[in-house]
């Protein structure tokens, strides 16, 4: 547990009437993630699971984790996966804890449909879930009030579910584990923030913090940096290798003005060409035969 120290006012009223003021030190107990792993493992009964075991390697090579080590190899292996796919531009929902997505931020009345890309801007934000929200006593709750265009609360960007497979491959470990294990350390930060305990939840990109029934959540700058990269990369096509002809080039009456070097479509070109000179050729043959 780390304590932080607060300084508390505390208010004296004097013979005179005047208050005074003076601080005293008040200590804060905060709970972080090995404290908080080892919460789930003392609990068995609350959170039970593969997690609550000693589980072999997939590979022989590698030697068991104890539980504690175990709990925190798969938060760590989890905050790595979840980074990867917040720097491909991705957001990702956790069951029981919240999302991690990006916001454009806009003008009040929404941005104008043509403006340049380096003025789009994506901030990274955390929306928590509705049971964890009840939790929060002193948390607003009101991510927008006003509608706005472009908002993630009207065109959010793609979410995907947490996908425990690739963290279960990374760490040497069965599924079944890492889902359990995943499932009952978000389950103990709803018991906790229920409980009215601090939490400081160390993501390596993000840092969540509920202190006092509030809740915060700091980004790294370097994972802010990262979201505009893909911000300003607008899609772009390619020119096509055989372009479709225009309606001068296809429709084959119509003659093509082009130098023969020049023509898109010289087949076309030459098709109406053959074609002119046979017209020709049978007019010649009629005016013979009537003369």
């Amino acid at each position: 547990f780390i304590a932080i120290t607060v300084f508390g006012p505390i208010v004296d009223w004097s013979k005179s009437g005047f208050p005074l003021v003076h601080y005293q030190r008040k200590m804060t107990v905060v709970i972080q993630v090995p404290q908080l792993a080892e919460y789930v493992l003392s609990n068995p009964k609350f959170f039970p699971g593969l997690h609550n075991a000693s589980q072999p390697r997939t590979s022989k090579g590698l030697q068991n984790l104890d539980p504690q080590r175990q709990l925190e190899a798969i938060w760590h292996a989890m905050s790595a996966y979840i980074q990867e796919i917040l720097e491909a531009g991705r957001g990702v929902r956790i069951d029981h804890f919240g999302a991690f997505t990006f916001e454009p931020i806009v003008a009040p009345y929404g941005n104008p449909k043509n403006f340049r890309s380096s003025a789009l801007r994506l901030r990274p934000c955390f929306v928590p879930d509705e049971k964890f929200k009840t939790t929060l006593r002193r948390y607003a709750g009101k991510e927008e009030t006003p509608t706005r265009q472009g908002s993630i609360y009207q065109q959010g960007i793609n979410v995907m579910y947490l996908n425990k497979v690739p963290i279960a491959a990374g760490l040497f470990l069965k599924t079944p584990v890492v889902a359990d294990g995943v499932k009952a350390l978000f389950k103990a930060v709803q018991d906790l923030s229920s409980r009215d305990y601090n939490l400081d939840l160390d993501f390596k990109f993000c840092r969540i913090q509920v202190l006092d029934g509030d809740l915060k959540a700091k980004f790294s700058p370097g994972l802010v940096l990262e979201a505009q990269k893909g911000a300003q990369n607008w899609p772009t096509r390619e020119a096509s290798s055989n372009p479709l002809p225009t309606l001068a080039q296809a429709m084959s009456t119509v003659p093509c003005e082009e130098p023969a070097a020049k023509c898109e479509n010289n087949d076309s070109c030459n098709k109406a060409e053959a074609g002119g000179n046979k017209a020709d050729d049978e007019v010649v043959e009629a005016t013979n035969i009537g003369a």
